[in-house]
Protein backbone atom coordinates (compact mmCIF):
# COMPACT_ATOMS: atom_id res chain seq x y z
CA UNK A 1 0.00 0.00 0.00
CA UNK A 2 1.03 3.77 -0.59
CA UNK A 3 2.23 5.35 2.28
CA UNK A 4 -0.25 8.45 3.16
CA UNK A 5 0.17 11.01 4.95
CA UNK A 6 -2.04 10.98 8.80
CA UNK A 7 -1.07 13.65 10.85
CA UNK A 8 -0.29 16.65 9.07
CA UNK A 9 -0.85 18.83 7.92
CA UNK A 10 1.14 27.45 -3.96
CA UNK A 11 0.54 29.59 -4.07
CA UNK A 12 1.13 32.28 -1.64
CA UNK A 13 -1.99 33.97 -0.89
CA UNK A 14 -2.72 37.37 -2.10
CA UNK A 15 -2.24 38.92 1.09
CA UNK A 16 1.23 40.49 2.51
CA UNK A 17 2.69 39.13 5.70
CA UNK A 18 5.59 40.56 7.92
CA UNK A 19 9.07 39.16 6.80
CA UNK A 20 11.49 37.17 9.53
CA UNK A 21 13.13 39.57 11.24
CA UNK A 22 17.03 38.63 11.49
CA UNK A 23 20.17 40.01 13.38
CA UNK A 24 22.40 41.86 11.37
CA UNK A 25 25.03 41.06 10.31
CA UNK A 26 22.60 38.31 7.90
CA UNK A 27 23.74 34.89 7.43
CA UNK A 28 21.60 32.94 4.51
CA UNK A 29 20.51 29.50 5.86
CA UNK A 30 22.69 26.04 4.93
CA UNK A 31 21.30 25.13 1.89
CA UNK A 32 20.51 21.44 1.67
CA UNK A 33 22.69 18.87 -0.17
CA UNK A 34 21.50 17.61 -3.16
CA UNK A 35 19.75 14.74 -3.08
CA UNK A 36 21.24 11.27 -4.71
CA UNK A 37 19.83 9.73 -7.56
CA UNK A 38 17.40 6.68 -6.69
CA UNK A 39 19.52 3.22 -6.97
CA UNK A 40 16.61 2.45 -9.63
CA UNK A 41 14.05 4.47 -11.60
CA UNK A 42 11.04 5.50 -9.66
CA UNK A 43 7.82 5.70 -11.86
CA UNK A 44 6.13 9.00 -11.65
CA UNK A 45 3.29 9.85 -9.73
CA UNK A 46 -0.01 9.06 -11.49
CA UNK A 47 -2.24 11.14 -9.45
CA UNK A 48 0.00 13.78 -10.51
CA UNK A 49 0.33 16.17 -13.75
CA UNK A 50 4.00 15.56 -14.39
CA UNK A 51 3.25 16.39 -18.05
CA UNK A 52 2.19 20.18 -17.97
CA UNK A 53 4.71 22.65 -16.39
CA UNK A 54 2.60 24.89 -14.97
CA UNK A 55 3.44 27.51 -12.37
CA UNK A 56 2.06 26.17 -9.21
CA UNK A 57 2.65 28.99 -7.00
CA UNK A 58 2.75 33.35 -6.91
CA UNK A 59 4.45 36.40 -5.70
CA UNK A 60 3.68 38.83 -3.27
CA UNK A 61 1.67 42.45 -3.83
CA UNK A 62 5.05 43.61 -3.26
CA UNK A 63 6.15 41.66 -6.49
CA UNK A 64 8.47 39.48 -3.69
CA UNK A 65 8.28 35.74 -3.66
CA UNK A 66 10.32 34.98 -0.33
CA UNK A 67 12.41 32.17 -1.17
CA UNK A 68 13.88 31.97 2.35
CA UNK A 69 9.83 32.43 4.23
CA UNK A 70 8.08 29.53 5.51
CA UNK A 71 4.96 28.04 3.78
CA UNK A 72 1.80 27.04 5.56
CA UNK A 73 0.11 23.83 5.54
CA UNK A 74 -2.87 25.40 3.56
CA UNK A 75 -0.63 26.48 0.97
CA UNK A 76 1.33 23.18 0.46
CA UNK A 77 -2.18 21.91 0.27
CA UNK A 78 -3.59 23.86 -2.59
CA UNK A 79 -0.01 23.25 -4.28
CA UNK A 80 -0.57 19.59 -4.85
CA UNK A 81 -4.79 20.30 -4.91
CA UNK A 82 -3.77 22.30 -8.09
CA UNK A 83 -1.47 19.83 -9.25
CA UNK A 84 -3.64 16.39 -9.79
CA UNK A 85 -4.11 15.02 -12.60
CA UNK A 86 -8.07 16.06 -14.22
CA UNK A 87 -8.93 12.15 -12.98
CA UNK A 88 -7.67 12.07 -9.83
CA UNK A 89 -9.47 15.26 -8.94
CA UNK A 90 -12.99 14.66 -10.06
CA UNK A 91 -12.71 10.84 -8.30
CA UNK A 92 -11.45 12.61 -4.45
CA UNK A 93 -13.34 15.74 -5.41
CA UNK A 94 -14.51 16.86 -1.78
CA UNK A 95 -15.68 19.75 -0.18
CA UNK A 96 -16.05 18.86 3.30
CA UNK A 97 -14.05 17.79 6.03
CA UNK A 98 -13.75 16.73 10.12
CA UNK A 99 -11.50 19.20 10.35
CA UNK A 100 -12.55 21.89 13.30
CA UNK A 101 -10.68 24.72 12.20
CA UNK A 102 -11.25 24.21 8.05
CA UNK A 103 -14.60 25.93 7.40
CA UNK A 104 -16.71 25.77 4.12
CA UNK A 105 -15.65 29.12 3.01
CA UNK A 106 -12.29 29.13 3.58
CA UNK A 107 -10.17 29.69 0.71
CA UNK A 108 -8.24 26.43 1.16
CA UNK A 109 -11.26 24.08 1.54
CA UNK A 110 -11.68 22.49 -1.27
CA UNK A 111 -7.89 21.49 -1.88
CA UNK A 112 -8.06 20.50 2.14
CA UNK A 113 -11.18 18.38 1.92
CA UNK A 114 -10.37 17.00 -1.47
CA UNK A 115 -6.72 15.38 -0.66
CA UNK A 116 -8.16 14.48 2.88
CA UNK A 117 -10.22 12.01 1.19
CA UNK A 118 -7.18 10.86 -1.05
CA UNK A 119 -5.61 10.24 2.30
CA UNK A 120 -3.06 12.72 1.75
CA UNK A 121 -3.34 14.76 4.40
CA UNK A 122 -5.32 14.22 7.77
CA UNK A 123 -5.51 16.23 11.02
CA UNK A 124 -4.07 16.60 14.18
CA UNK A 125 -5.43 14.28 17.40
CA UNK A 126 -7.05 17.41 18.82
CA UNK A 127 -9.45 17.68 15.76
CA UNK A 128 -7.93 20.65 13.73
CA UNK A 129 -5.45 20.89 10.81
CA UNK A 130 -3.78 24.12 11.28
CA UNK A 131 -4.02 25.29 8.04
CA UNK A 132 -2.33 28.47 8.87
CA UNK A 133 0.46 27.06 10.58
CA UNK A 134 4.28 26.96 9.20
CA UNK A 135 4.84 23.25 7.83
CA UNK A 136 7.77 21.54 9.19
CA UNK A 137 10.38 19.48 6.92
CA UNK A 138 8.96 16.41 8.32
CA UNK A 139 5.55 17.22 7.59
CA UNK A 140 6.08 18.29 3.66
CA UNK A 141 8.41 14.88 3.03
CA UNK A 142 5.26 12.78 4.45
CA UNK A 143 2.62 14.69 2.05
CA UNK A 144 5.59 14.25 -0.97
CA UNK A 145 6.09 10.63 -0.58
CA UNK A 146 2.08 9.68 -0.41
CA UNK A 147 1.76 9.89 -3.71
CA UNK A 148 4.49 6.92 -4.48
CA UNK A 149 4.27 3.39 -3.70
CA UNK A 150 6.79 3.10 -0.88
CA UNK A 151 6.53 0.03 0.01
CA UNK A 152 9.90 -2.17 1.44
CA UNK A 153 11.49 0.94 1.79
CA UNK A 154 13.75 0.63 4.86
CA UNK A 155 15.45 3.25 6.80
CA UNK A 156 19.31 3.21 6.95
CA UNK A 157 19.91 5.91 9.70
CA UNK A 158 21.24 8.34 7.52
CA UNK A 159 20.37 11.31 9.17
CA UNK A 160 21.61 12.18 12.72
CA UNK A 161 18.44 13.54 13.88
CA UNK A 162 16.08 11.03 12.45
CA UNK A 163 16.04 7.51 15.30
CA UNK A 164 13.50 4.74 14.59
CA UNK A 165 10.53 5.04 15.99
CA UNK A 166 10.05 8.42 15.27
CA UNK A 167 6.59 9.20 13.92
CA UNK A 168 8.48 10.69 10.81
CA UNK A 169 11.27 7.82 10.32
CA UNK A 170 9.72 6.21 7.19
CA UNK A 171 8.59 8.85 5.62
CA UNK A 172 12.17 10.48 5.78
CA UNK A 173 13.27 7.55 4.67
CA UNK A 174 11.48 6.76 1.40
CA UNK A 175 11.72 10.37 0.40
CA UNK A 176 15.67 9.93 0.73
CA UNK A 177 15.44 6.80 -0.87
CA UNK A 178 13.22 8.10 -4.00
CA UNK A 179 15.88 11.00 -4.59
CA UNK A 180 13.73 13.92 -3.15
CA UNK A 181 14.89 15.09 -0.13
CA UNK A 182 18.42 15.06 1.64
CA UNK A 183 19.69 16.51 4.63
CA UNK A 184 22.02 19.13 5.42
CA UNK A 185 26.39 19.10 5.38
CA UNK A 186 26.30 18.62 8.88
CA UNK A 187 25.01 15.25 8.09
CA UNK A 188 21.17 16.28 9.86
CA UNK A 189 17.76 16.37 8.44
CA UNK A 190 15.88 18.41 10.85
CA UNK A 191 12.89 17.29 10.46
CA UNK A 192 10.99 19.95 13.21
CA UNK A 193 12.50 22.78 11.34
CA UNK A 194 10.06 24.79 9.47
CA UNK A 195 10.49 24.24 5.58
CA UNK A 196 11.45 27.40 3.53
CA UNK A 197 9.38 28.26 -0.01
CA UNK A 198 12.85 27.44 -1.93
CA UNK A 199 12.63 23.70 -0.29
CA UNK A 200 9.57 23.32 -0.74
CA UNK A 201 9.80 24.12 -4.51
CA UNK A 202 12.37 21.90 -4.93
CA UNK A 203 11.14 19.23 -3.58
CA UNK A 204 7.52 19.69 -5.92
CA UNK A 205 9.94 19.89 -8.66
CA UNK A 206 11.73 16.65 -7.86
CA UNK A 207 8.24 14.85 -7.30
CA UNK A 208 6.83 16.09 -10.69
CA UNK A 209 10.28 15.08 -12.21
CA UNK A 210 10.94 18.47 -13.57
CA UNK A 211 14.59 19.59 -13.96
CA UNK A 212 15.04 23.03 -14.17
CA UNK A 213 18.67 24.28 -14.75
CA UNK A 214 19.81 28.56 -14.74
CA UNK A 215 21.32 28.05 -18.20
CA UNK A 216 18.38 26.22 -19.45
CA UNK A 217 15.65 28.81 -18.63
CA UNK A 218 14.16 32.06 -21.33
CA UNK A 219 15.82 35.39 -21.28
CA UNK A 220 14.89 37.22 -18.26
CA UNK A 221 12.73 39.29 -20.69
CA UNK A 222 10.42 36.59 -21.36
CA UNK A 223 9.51 35.31 -17.46
CA UNK A 224 7.98 36.76 -14.51
CA UNK A 225 11.06 37.10 -12.53
CA UNK A 226 11.68 38.29 -8.48
CA UNK A 227 14.21 40.87 -7.04
CA UNK A 228 14.65 38.43 -3.78
CA UNK A 229 15.34 35.33 -6.91
CA UNK A 230 18.06 37.62 -8.88
CA UNK A 231 20.62 35.73 -7.93
CA UNK A 232 21.47 32.64 -10.70
CA UNK A 233 24.34 31.37 -7.89
CA UNK A 234 22.07 30.78 -5.32
CA UNK A 235 21.37 27.01 -5.36
CA UNK A 236 16.96 27.68 -5.73
CA UNK A 237 17.41 30.12 -8.04
CA UNK A 238 16.44 27.63 -11.08
CA UNK A 239 13.22 26.39 -8.52
CA UNK A 240 11.88 29.56 -7.76
CA UNK A 241 11.82 29.90 -11.09
CA UNK A 242 10.00 26.92 -12.15
CA UNK A 243 7.56 26.91 -9.77
CA UNK A 244 6.43 30.75 -10.81
CA UNK A 245 6.45 30.38 -14.22
CA UNK A 246 4.37 28.27 -16.63
CA UNK A 247 6.29 27.19 -20.28
CA UNK A 248 6.61 24.21 -22.64
CA UNK A 249 9.82 22.40 -22.74
CA UNK A 250 11.90 19.77 -24.23
CA UNK A 251 13.66 17.12 -22.33
CA UNK A 252 15.25 14.14 -23.80
CA UNK A 253 15.35 10.85 -21.33
CA UNK A 254 19.41 11.27 -21.43
CA UNK A 255 19.76 14.75 -20.65
CA UNK A 256 19.72 16.10 -16.95
CA UNK A 257 18.24 19.76 -17.33
CA UNK A 258 15.35 20.63 -19.45
CA UNK A 259 15.27 23.24 -22.18
CA UNK A 260 12.46 25.76 -21.95
CA UNK A 261 11.39 26.91 -25.10
CA UNK A 262 8.54 29.09 -24.02
CA UNK A 263 6.55 30.80 -21.74
CA UNK A 264 2.79 29.92 -21.64
CA UNK A 265 0.01 32.14 -20.19
CA UNK A 266 -0.39 31.57 -16.03
CA UNK A 267 -3.50 29.52 -15.35
CA UNK A 268 -6.53 31.24 -13.67
CA UNK A 269 -6.70 29.04 -10.74
CA UNK A 270 -10.01 30.19 -9.17
CA UNK A 271 -11.19 30.17 -12.64
CA UNK A 272 -10.67 26.76 -12.71
CA UNK A 273 -11.30 25.70 -9.40
CA UNK A 274 -15.30 26.97 -9.84
CA UNK A 275 -15.08 24.99 -13.34
CA UNK A 276 -13.72 21.77 -10.96
CA UNK A 277 -16.65 22.38 -8.48
CA UNK A 278 -19.13 23.19 -11.11
CA UNK A 279 -18.28 19.67 -12.77
CA UNK A 280 -18.89 18.25 -9.24
CA UNK A 281 -22.07 19.62 -9.19
CA UNK A 282 -21.43 21.81 -5.91
CA UNK A 283 -20.54 25.32 -5.38
CA UNK A 284 -17.36 26.12 -5.89
CA UNK A 285 -15.01 27.76 -3.07
CA UNK A 286 -12.47 30.60 -4.42
CA UNK A 287 -8.37 29.71 -3.77
CA UNK A 288 -6.63 33.00 -2.81
CA UNK A 289 -3.59 32.49 -4.91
Amino acid sequence: DRLRSRGLGDVYKRQDRETVRVEEPYEPPTPPDEPDEPDEPVPPPEDLNTRDHVAYIIGYPDGSVRPEGSITRAEVATIFFRLLTEETRAIYWSQTNDYSDVEPEAWYNNAVSTLSSMEVLSGYPDGTFKPNAPITRAEFAKIAVSFFDCAGIVYDGTFSDVAEGQWWTEYIAAAAELGLVEGYPDGTFKPQANISRAESCAIVNRVLERKPHEEHLLPEAEMIVWPDNADKAVWYYADIQEATNSHDYELAETETAEQWTEKLPERDWPALEKEWADASAAPGGEVIG
